[in-house]
């Protein structure tokens, strides 16, 4: 399926459904296979991460985990500029906007450089597992959902 619409709308409303349309489905049919969410456009990505946080948490569906769905990962495109640790630093840049500290043996599955796009400024790509308690909203969060940082700026912000 090809999509043409704003990032958050697309997390919360199609990826929603498609993950508690494959959790319902994992009851009859157990195939195995995994899930990426590729997200692709470095300048803005890390903004949208909030909106996994909580993403099934209230459902039609009356659903309350998804421990029978293979943890989705998530892959965040970031830039990091003129920093000497450029993965610490991109760890920061994600931490800062999905609002809690990743832990290395919970959510964090790895952080990469990609390449270099002008001097003193990577892409770098983070890897995060979307585990039960972040889709659920288990987590807590340290800053505000619709705040956005000085750097990037915010298509818009999404009443929920």
């Amino acid at each position: 399926k090809t999509f043409n619409k704003d990032g958050r709308d697309f997390i919360l409303n199609d990826v929603k459904q498609d993950l508690l349309k494959r959790i319902v489905e994992r009851e009859t049919d157990p195939v195995e296979y995994s899930i990426h969410i590729a997200m692709n456009l470095p300048a803005l990505s890390v903004t949208f991460l909030d909106a996994f946080v909580g993403l099934l948490k209230n459902n039609d569906c009356n659903i309350k985990d998804s421990k029978s769905l293979p943890i989705p990962i998530c892959h965040c495109y970031c830039f990091v500029k003129g920093v000497d640790d450029p993965k610490e630093m991109a760890q920061k840049l994600v931490e800062q906007h999905i609002g809690f500290e990743l832990n290395a043996n919970d959510c964090l599955k790895e952080i990469s450089f990609v390449r270099n796009v002008a001097p003193n400024k990577d892409m770098m790509r983070v890897d995060l597992l979307l585990t039960s308690d972040i889709l659920f909203g288990k987590v807590s969060q340290k800053r505000s959902n619709d705040s956005c940082d000085d750097d990037v700026v915010c298509k818009k912000s999404c009443k929920t």
